[in-house]
């Protein structure tokens, strides 16, 4: 009965040996700069050809040392600024007005 719910916990989802999440993250931001460039210049996606496996083994290295990156991203993106606004105009940081 558990063992499903700790693999889950213990191996995180990976793609072609990296973080699932930040491997598809880099995947749609180099699919779509390699677009833009084909269609803005007019020239070769070689550059592209060889940055995308590049990055993934970069990726996948990184994930080896930390296989739950995926979810550290996550969490680090949702937790927002630590700085606080002021009500009312003053020095400082205050908690409370």
């Amino acid at each position: 009965m558990r063992e499903p719910i700790m693999k889950a916990v213990c191996v995180p989802p990976r793609l072609f040996w990296a973080p699932a999440a930040v491997a598809g993250a880099n995947m749609i931001v180099q699919f779509s700069l390699m677009l833009l460039w084909t269609g803005v210049t007019g020239s070769s996606i070689m550059p592209f050809v060889i940055t995308i496996p590049l990055v993934h083994a970069i990726i996948a290295s990184w994930g080896g040392k930390e296989p739950h990156l995926s979810k550290m991203l996550v969490s680090w993106g949702r937790s927002g600024s630590t700085s606080t606004k002021n009500i009312y105009r003053s020095k400082g940081t205050k908690f409370a007005p």
